[in-house]
């Protein structure tokens, strides 16, 4: 939490997010380091992917280094971002705009899914968030105008790949989700 915050304090960078992970070292991923730190930073961005800059990355190593234990190393990384892309086809209601479906949809789950503003607070996809299918269903089926799905088909797709049928899909731990556009696709029947 120390380093988390002091991330997001550090002066002249725009550090919006910030996850610190205890016993982490970036080169030596999969064992436990100790006295390592590593921390994500997530600028403050426009991007569906928001990525630090070099001096970022730099001021904020710098901050925090003069934070640490003398015992610790700490280092400060950008995000590592999937890809996430909902393909669906929708049935609508019969007084409904189609293209007023397809956007509302397309912008619920871009939200849903952004680094910064998204997951179930509205404050940012949680770091290695799992992504539950039943919230994905949940935001196309409460757009309105929307009558069902059909087939009841919703197929979600992470780094272009098609993940099992009805499943959560699970994300390494400090990774975040991004989207730029989904497949959905409105009739009327």
């Amino acid at each position: 939490v120390l380093f988390r915050s002091l991330a997001r304090q550090t002066p002249g960078a725009r550090v919006r997010r910030a996850k610190a992970l205890p016993l982490v070292h970036p080169q030596f991923t999969g064992a436990p380091i100790p006295g390592a730190v590593t921390v994500i930073v997530v600028p403050d961005s426009d991007a569906p992917n928001p990525v630090p800059g070099p001096a970022t990355l730099a001021l904020v190593c710098a901050h925090l280094n003069r934070h640490r234990l003398l015992t610790s190393e700490v280092y400060v990384i950008p995000p590592t971002y999937r890809k996430i892309q909902i393909e669906a086809e929708i049935i609508a209601k019969p007084e409904a705009d189609l293209s007023e479906i397809k956007r509302g949809i397309e912008t619920g789950l871009t939200n849903y899914f952004h680094p910064l503003k998204g997951g179930p607070t509205g404050m940012g996809w949680e770091f290695g968030g799992e992504i539950f299918y039943s919230d994905v269903y949940r935001i196309v089926i409460q757009t309105p105008g929307v009558a069902r799905l059909r087939d009841n088909q919703l197929v979600i797709f992470l780094d272009d790949e098609r993940q099992t049928f009805c499943r959560d899909v699970q994300i390494n731990q400090g990774e975040l989700l991004f989207s730029t556009g989904h497949d959905i696709r409105v009739a009327y029947t």
